[in-house]
């Protein structure tokens, strides 16, 4: 039985939630026997979503944090089958969490690819959309405009964001992108998740929303 620690002191969300399901799939494929796998980290916010990671994997866990430094230890899981276990992070989230989807007749707008500007901008977007396919509170609809098209297309550069905007659909979000938008820049026939609009149509639905949060 070997004991495991995952360093993730350097990571932000969502990196150190993606580097530890690196490491526990890298073990269940060389069926190694572990009694105990500690985690390291110093950012609250990536530690925070490390936790619901754990949590919704059904992982038995504590944390504790000590002169800034935050320490997870998972004891074991509950409730989850080898073969459950086995599945990957998409299809498990989207299983777990189905059944507990609250719908709100919203419409989510986004008209850019980042959330504010430069390097940071672009962490925000991704960090927020991870969170929201793990909510169980979700928007009727998504729509993206201008920039924001790029999310549904542009997988060199949008890979995670892409497959968590794929969790959202399979969940039964309707994803919405402006076809003007896709054919100014060249992705008509790009599209990887969610369906072509038009303005008019985009601009019926948000008029009969109960309300529209734009970013």
């Amino acid at each position: 039985m070997r004991e495991v620690s995952i360093d993730v002191r350097s990571e932000v969300c969502p990196n150190a939630v993606e580097k530890i399901q690196s490491v526990l799939d890298q073990l269940k494929e060389q069926k190694v026997a572990v009694s105990r796998v500690e985690i390291f980290g110093n950012s609250i916010f990536a530690m925070d979503e490390v936790e619901d990671f754990l949590f919704k994997l059904g992982y038995i866990f504590e944390r504790t944090s000590v002169e800034g430094e935050i320490r997870i230890i998972i004891k074991g899981r509950e409730g989850k089958s080898e073969e459950a276990s086995t599945h990957t992070q998409e299809s498990i989230a989207v299983e777990e969490i189905k059944q507990e989807s609250i719908f709100e007749d919203k419409i989510l707008f986004f008209k850019d690819d980042r959330v504010g500007e430069g390097e940071l901008g672009q962490k925000v977007m991704d960090t927020l959309l991870h969170n929201l396919a793990c909510s169980p509170i979700l928007p009727k609809e998504i729509v993206f405009m201008n920039r924001g098209v790029l999310l549904c297309a542009d997988v060199s550069r949008y890979e995670n964001i892409i497959s968590d905007l794929s969790i959202l659909q399979k969940r039964g979000v309707k994803l919405l992108a402006c076809k003007t938008c896709l054919e100014h820049f060249n992705l008509i026939e790009h599209l990887i998740v969610g369906e072509i609009s038009t303005g008019a149509v985009v601009l019926e639905k948000m008029l009969k929303a109960q309300g529209v949060i734009s970013f």
